[in-house]
């Protein structure tokens, strides 16, 4: 809500945001945002920085707006995850493990991405087994790719 004061003009000069931030139909603001990814990066990134701060909508839209944020703004997103990983849905990690896999032919050029592996293996070692479970074949992916 906080970034919706701050930046009010130059979202409502931009019909996808507003549907963003509405969020009267979550299916409607998740292509919204997706859409508004490709048309203005810089919005759609402080949009879904928002939107995963302060954890709006459910899971599913959070995990929209970090797979947003995860093509938009690579260096956000990986602080995103060195600050949030622990805490988040299990279903969000799942997205942030699959991310992050996706991009493994990126390791040896972008220390971002190994960055974000470390941060995601401290992670999975915290985390509760039984909470593991429900994204097992994404933790399997995740471990057979960086271990």
């Amino acid at each position: 809500m906080e970034y919706e004061k701050q930046n009010a003009e130059k979202i409502t000069d931009e019909p996808l945001a507003v549907t963003v931030i509405a969020m009267e139909n979550l299916e409607d603001a998740s292509a919204a945002l997706i859409d508004l990814s490709e048309k203005n990066k810089s919005l759609s990134c402080d949009l879904a920085l928002s939107i995963l701060n302060e954890c709006k909508g459910d899971v599913f839209f959070q995990a929209v707006a970090f797979e947003v944020l995860y093509c938009t703004a690579l260096p956000t997103a990986v602080k995103y995850i060195e600050d949030n990983s622990s805490k988040v849905d299990v279903y969000l990690l799942g997205v942030m493990l699959s991310s992050i896999t996706e991009d493994s032919g990126l390791l040896g050029e972008n220390g971002l991405i190994k960055d974000a592996v470390r941060y995601l293996q401290q992670t999975l070692l915290l985390k509760n087994q039984s909470d593991l479970e429900k994204i097992s074949s994404i933790v399997d992916w995740f471990n057979s790719t960086y271990y």
